[in-house]
């Protein structure tokens, strides 16, 4: 390690808090985006960084704990560093390995994981029960902060009404010299299961959840399980979303009682997928019950001109449904769409009234405006495309969506021309879904390089 001395900035790196073994196959760059010096050493990478206060942060970053060869593990219970992530799932047999780490790494503050929700409850109890015994044992732990993320550490979505598999997302905050600790989760509920580990993680820490969502397979069992838990142990739940497809009468009212218990809840959603005839006069009904704090809708199926109508005639406007922020509108067919159905996509969406001063009170709060809009699989005719794109409510709204429609470089220019022009430009807007096909066009590449004058930090996906 005798070149790293050489280095510019010594206050970075020294040997005797990295001892680390390097090889020749070693490699060092500076990372312009963290500001951190980085030695790339294979199977994991070791950075670090001087922080705002002058003090140093060490990290250890590797992809999973089972790819370290016995040398690797050796050298990273020698370091000194203060931040570990573990960007994939530790097994049964990497248990001890984490263990180790945790007992003879007397610097390390912050630890993160990437992991699948089945594992993540072994994991949870695993680090909570290894500080508890090194605590025990009269010797300090310097650990934290825990985060336990998706497997890849990918972070948690709760606008994903498309399914996939479970998910689990925690942060534990653990309390000086105590084995206390504060614990704040999201999860995503897709296994149709009736036991196993996710669901046991939900029995055991369902007092720590802020966010649940159930893009599938959300029936009367679901409900009844989050209904005892919360009778319990309380509700944190400040997010709710889920698709009732499954529910009967009773699983409603078994809703009910959730939605009651949750002092909280500020976003509830319904995710109403697979839609028919039959099943959209018993949604609208749900929508009804929550209709003055629904926050996200989602209308989804085929045909839409046939289960649409009992929704449009129930909510035909944006004061229908007061606290609407999120509205997604998909029609699996891309099938005709009537007019009809089309001029009740654009009022809802559109700005929303003026409050008359003479029904205007102390009590009075405003329509939630629109902060995210998704429009799927479904045409509109050119003239509809510009009373659409003149309508939108772009006052708050950071997502618009327009995949798999026939969107085109001609309303791109319209939407483009509103914004660039617009006396109040949307300032939020930081996403615009648009086909690949369209967006690869040169001629697409240009309006949308126009708008990132306007607003710098809009992406397109």
């Amino acid at each position: 390690m005798h070149w790293i001395q050489s280095l510019d900035n010594q206050s970075l790196l020294t040997e005797t808090d990295l001892s680390v073994d390097c090889n020749d196959s070693t490699t060092i760059f500076f990372d312009p985006i963290t500001g951190s010096l980085v030695l790339d050493l294979g199977r994991f990478t070791l950075s670090t960084s001087i922080t705002q206060d002058g003090s140093r942060d060490i990290e250890i970053e590797m992809d999973k704990l089972d790819d370290l060869t016995h040398e690797d593990f050796s050298s990273i219970l020698r370091c000194q560093h203060n931040k570990l992530t573990i960007r994939n799932t530790p097994q049964c047999t990497d248990e001890n390995r984490l263990i180790n780490i945790l007992q003879r790494c007397a610097k390390l503050e912050v630890l993160r994981i990437g992991c699948l929700a089945e594992r993540s409850l072994a994991i949870v109890n695993l680090i909570k029960s290894t500080r508890k015994r090194i605590l025990r044992n009269g010797k300090p732990s310097s650990l934290r902060t825990f985060e336990l993320m998706g497997a890849g550490l990918i972070p948690f979505n709760s606008y994903d009404s498309f399914g996939g598999y479970d998910r689990i997302v925690s942060t534990m905050t653990f309390s000086k010299d105590t084995s206390g600790f504060e614990m704040h989760t999201s999860i995503r509920l897709i296994t149709n299961l009736t036991d196993g580990p996710v669901l046991d993680f939900l029995r055991n820490y369902f007092w720590t959840i802020e966010t649940l969502t159930a893009p599938w397979d959300f029936n009367d069992l679901r409900a009844a399980m989050v209904r005892d838990a919360i009778r319990a142990r309380g509700s944190r739940i400040t997010t709710l979303k889920l698709d009732p497809f499954l529910l009967t009468e009773n699983g409603q009212g078994i809703l009910d009682e959730i939605i009651r218990m949750s002092p909280s809840l500020i976003y509830l959603g319904l995710w109403c997928t697979n839609m028919d005839p039959t099943l959209s006069l018993g949604m609208t009904k749900l929508i009804g019950r929550y209709r003055e704090r629904l926050y996200d809708l989602k209308v989804s199926g085929e045909f839409i001109a046939e289960w649409l109508p009992p929704i449009m005639v129930a909510f035909p406007t944006r004061d229908t449904l007061p606290k609407l922020g999120v509205f997604t509108v998909t029609s699996s067919s891309g099938s005709y769409v009537p007019q009809y159905c089309l001029n009740w996509i654009i009022a809802m969406v559109a700005v929303p009234p003026q409050q008359s001063s003479s029904s205007a009170t102390a009590s009075f709060e405003p329509l939630r405006r629109l902060e995210r809009f998704t429009l799927n699989s479904i045409e509109f005719p050119p003239e509809e495309w510009a009373s659409l794109i003149k309508a939108i409510d772009l006052t708050a709204l950071e997502w618009l969506d327009l995949k798999y429609t026939n969107f085109s470089q001609k309303e791109l220019k319209l939407l483009v021309r509103r914004i660039v022009e617009g006396d109040a430009p949307p300032m939020r807007l930081r996403t615009l879904c648009i086909d690949r096909e369209l967006f690869e066009q040169d001629d697409t590449r240009v309006l949308c390089a126009i708008l990132e004058e306007k607003l710098p930090l809009v992406k397109f996906a």
